[in-house]
């Protein structure tokens, strides 16, 4: 739970308001091509397994030498593997799952990898503060146009400190919240309600002036930042979903990522505007102990906290019905993608029981949202060493640029868009070299 000072210092930051124009979401944005995003999913979770899951263990499970015979790999439809003692929950969805075997990272450190994925860009420190996260590019093109009652920001980071809007507005930027389960407390003033909109309706008063366009961007990120947090105080719907019970905690798993894909869940259900949604697993850089019973961070119990998290999170989504008029159920207008820094040194473990970076081979988890599994894209060799096989039409390694674009026409977003009148002048593209043809959705997901 955020507490009084995280939460004034996340208004420096900024979230989405909506009462003020904004002069700094005016861009001049172009799609280079006529494309036709999918428009499958109305909503992205995007879980970031923090440090870089080994993919012979997770989304391209295959048995060897080194796996534990209680690892159980079970084979299931459509090609899916998948370990029954680490995921029990999640195999449940098996036919639900598109799972890209063929992707291969650009990085081998954790600091630029984590970026790559956040931004689907290098780390440059000559743009590092102006380029967004893709969440921020989402709640762009999604968040600028919402109804009234949608007063939850485009994106939220539970549990999670994901990058920030760069040079778009800080409207944009993500709203980060825990996973206590006890309410956000910083939406009450503690002299109560009536002071407070006392007090507010005075500051309105008083920086009337201040209030009339042109801003610069520091007012008018302030202005946004109050305006918006108005618009979450003393709101009961916005302060349910981060409650949770006793029962709801054990049914996750009772863990942080667990408790984060209730809060998920009940965002999700909400339908309050919140079109980006950010959970943080950290844990999964396992150099040493991989298997070991005496290593409280082993895959055994890392694969526990993430199958009691998004199993029932797949569950209650499916048993949910699709907001605005949308066929289906909630798992349909929600696209769920889960990967890690980039995948981890292939057959036989290390000197000390785990696996080391390595970007040449790495799986990704997509379902949900119009991905239709049961489906494998892409084989590497029986050591996990090699892509011997990309499966899809472009006939190469899938890469960070390439699931961007994919997500992006999920969510009806022309992957091929461009901002040119950014603070450096260097024109920003939505996807790296998607306007020519380099990068593109893997529509075989879909």
């Amino acid at each position: 739970m955020l507490n009084r000072r995280q939460f004034i210092e996340f208004g420096t930051k900024g979230i989405a308001a909506y009462a003020l124009a904004d002069t700094f979401t005016n861009f001049e944005v172009l799609g280079q091509q006529a494309v036709i995003p999918r428009n499958t999913a109305k909503t992205c979770i995007f879980i970031q397994m923090i440090g870089g899951p080994t993919h012979l263990e997770t989304w391209d499970a295959k048995p060897g030498s080194w796996t534990p015979p209680d690892l159980d790999i079970r084979n299931y439809t459509g090609g899916v593997t998948m370990s029954n003692k680490l995921f029990p929950l999640l195999s449940q969805h098996a036919n639900s799952l598109v799972l890209l075997r063929s992707v291969e990272a650009w990085e081998a450190s954790h600091d630029r990898a984590q970026y790559y994925v956040q931004t689907a860009y290098a780390k440059n420190p000559a743009f590092q503060r102006e380029r967004p996260s893709l969440g921020a590019v989402v709640a762009y093109e999604l968040g600028r146009n919402k109804r009234p009652s949608e007063v939850l920001p485009s994106f939220i980071g539970i549990n999670a400190s994901p990058i920030g809007p760069g040079f778009l507005s800080a409207e944009f930027a993500p709203f980060n919240v825990g996973s206590g389960g006890n309410g956000i407390g910083t939406l009450i003033h503690p002299q109560g309600r009536d002071r407070f909109l006392r007090r507010y309706s005075m500051l309105q008063d008083l920086d009337q002036s201040l209030r009339t366009s042109p801003y610069d961007k520091e007012m008018q990120d302030l202005n946004n930042f109050n305006a918006s947090a108005r618009s979450l105080m003393y709101n009961d719907v916005v302060d349910s979903m981060f409650r949770f019970t006793t029962a709801e905690r054990d049914r996750f798993g009772n863990s942080g990522f667990g408790n984060a894909c209730i809060v998920a869940r009940n965002i999700i259900k909400a339908d309050l505007g919140a079109r980006f949604v950010t959970i943080m697993q950290t844990g999964w850089d396992q150099h040493n102990g991989l298997f070991a019973p005496n290593n409280g961070g082993n895959i055994y119990n890392l694969g526990r906290q993430f199958d009691m998290g998004i199993g029932p999170l797949m569950d209650d989504l499916k048993a949910s019905p699709a907001p605005g008029g949308r066929t289906g159920s909630l798992f349909d207008s929600t696209l769920i993608i889960a990967m890690g820094d980039f995948g981890r040194t292939p057959g036989n473990l290390n000197s000390g029981g785990g696996r080391d970076h390595y970007r040449n081979v790495q799986a990704v988890l997509m379902a949900g949202g119009g991905a239709r599994g049961p489906k494998v894209i892409g084989q590497t060799d029986a050591n996990g060493a090699r892509i011997i096989d990309f499966g899809w039409s472009q006939q190469r390694t899938i890469r960070m640029e390439d699931i961007t674009a994919t997500m992006y026409s999920a969510l009806g977003i022309n992957w091929t868009k461009t901002i040119g009148d950014t603070p450096s002048g260097r024109r920003y593209e939505y996807v790296q070299y998607a306007s020519h043809g380099l990068y593109s959705p893997v529509d075989e997901i879909f």
